[in-house]
């Protein structure tokens, strides 16, 4: 049979002389064959292949420039690599088809629909793409993990822990402990919440640091951030990006309660500066209409002092909404009726007035009374009640009820007060006159302690010469 290697001559031909030169033609060509077969010594674990001319067979280590039988497995690629028995591959890399036509372990792969099946051991030490692997075991990645490669890809976790199609992640509630544990960086992010690639990008940071024990949640962003806090879908409080804390009205109940020890302070408010700080109440959310806090922040006074300011009138209320003292704003003072015992007590110290002043009711226990204006009662200056006191010291007028008189009584150890007043005097009992006297203008009065002295003006008529009498 004719070949490429060696074709027999039929030399010696049989029964013929042994003649030496045919038989050295024969071992030439049987050595010409020799010649064409690579050589063992030296090519262990080398490939077989024909050479390029086509004439001979040679020992290679490479295959497209990758080192092939080496000690230690060599990366590489192949355009085209085939096996129609076993085949052993440390790791492979498929960037295009990948058929075996009898699977892995009984196993069909690249059928052109997928197969189910399963591997005692499967391990790659490069990118390994699977479209779909259920782990029974131990599952040990090492190095980059791509798990899917869209958006639309599911994932699910035993337990019923999920990626759904939307991207959104669902963790199933662990048999005990926490359901996430992070551990983050001292005074880093240990997780972070926001917004991908727009330009605010509002995002809420949770910072443990270790050194100060302290854990913070940072709502920031690229530009100042506003944090809400809603309830149900509603805001119930804002801190803008100045930090104003606003807390909205609730649906029913109080907006903020406050519940403090029994024996501390509830709450405490003040600033840096030296004014102090005050709290203001308003209406409508837009205007102010009372202050509570320090003296030199809301009015004239020194920073120690505390101080009550109404942008209105001011007014004091006890037993519910009934209203016992009224400021106006014109600074007038009321004192309402009490439901029952005295309206106003003062318990030591006096009572001094500076200007006129106009009492309805009784004055009584004052142990000194000093005015430097008029004190004067209902009407006209009337007391519907006594006025008692030790001492009445008075720069003006006492005057009681229309013309004087006070309807109760007028009672003090010591007077000092000159009161006066004007009067129309009445006569009667004339003698020696025609007709009764008639008192003309306006007739005066004023007393200094027991002694009244009057003046004015009378028209009398005599009867005849001689005195009259009148009274």
């Amino acid at each position: 049979m004719s070949n490429d290697y060696f074709v027999a001559s039929g030399n010696p031909i049989e029964n013929s002389d042994g003649l030496s030169n045919v038989v050295r033609s024969e071992f030439s060509a049987i050595e010409d064959f020799a010649d064409k077969v690579a050589p063992l010594t030296g090519n262990a674990l080398k490939l077989l292949r024909v050479n390029s001319a086509a004439t001979a067979q040679e020992a290679v280590a490479t295959i497209d420039a990758i080192v092939i039988g080496g000690a230690t497995p060599a990366a590489g690629s192949f355009t085209t690599i085939s096996s129609s028995g076993l085949a052993t591959l440390a790791s492979a890399t498929v960037t295009g088809a990948f058929t075996l036509s009898s699977g892995l372990n009984n196993t069909a792969v690249g059928n052109s629909t997928p197969s189910t099946g399963a591997f005692t051991t499967l391990s790659t030490s490069g990118l390994a793409t699977l479209a779909s692997a259920t782990v029974t075991g131990t599952f040990t990645a090492n190095g980059s993990v791509i798990l899917g490669d869209a958006v639309g890809d599911t994932i699910t976790i035993g337990g019923g822990s999920s990626k759904g199609a939307s991207g959104n992640w669902t963790f199933a509630a662990p048999s005990s402990g926490g359901t996430i544990d992070v551990k983050g960086l001292t005074g880093q992010a240990a997780v972070r919440s926001g917004i991908s690639g727009s330009a605010n990008n509002p995002r809420v940071d949770l910072i443990h640091t270790e050194a100060s024990s302290t854990t913070r949640v940072d709502f920031t962003g690229s530009t100042t951030p506003i944090t809400e806090i809603a309830v149900g879908g509603n805001i119930a409080l804002t801190i803008s990006a100045a930090r104003n804390v606003s807390i909205n009205a609730p649906s029913s109940g109080q907006t903020l309660t406050v519940l403090g020890l029994s024996s501390g302070s509830t709450a405490s408010f003040g600033d840096a500066a030296a004014n102090g700080a005050f709290v203001s109440f308003r209406r409508s959310s837009t205007t102010d209409y009372g202050y509570i806090g320090n003296s030199a922040a809301l009015l004239s006074g020194t920073n120690t002092d505390m101080a009550i300011r109404a942008e209105g009138a001011w007014l004091l209320a006890t037993n519910g909404a009934t209203t016992r003292i009224v400021v106006t704003t014109a600074g007038n003072v009321t004192i309402a009726a009490p439901g029952a015992g005295v309206g106003l007590t003062i318990a030591g110290g006096g009572l001094t007035v500076t200007g006129a002043s106009i009492l309805t009711g009784a004055v009584s226990g004052v142990t000194t009374l000093s005015m430097s204006g008029a004190l004067s009662g209902a009407t006209t200056g009337a007391f519907s009640a006594g006025l008692s006191c030790t001492t009445l010291a008075m720069a003006g007028a006492l005057t009681g009820a229309t013309t004087g008189a006070f309807s109760g009584a007028v009672t003090a150890s010591n007077i000092t007060a000159t009161p006066a007043g004007t009067f129309t005097p009445t006569f009667t009992s004339a003698l020696n006159l025609d007709s009764t006297p008639t008192a003309t203008g306006v007739w005066k009065w004023s007393r200094a302690g027991d002694v009244i002295t009057f003046s004015g003006k009378v028209s009398l008529d005599p009867t005849a010469a001689g005195s009259v009498s009148f009274r």
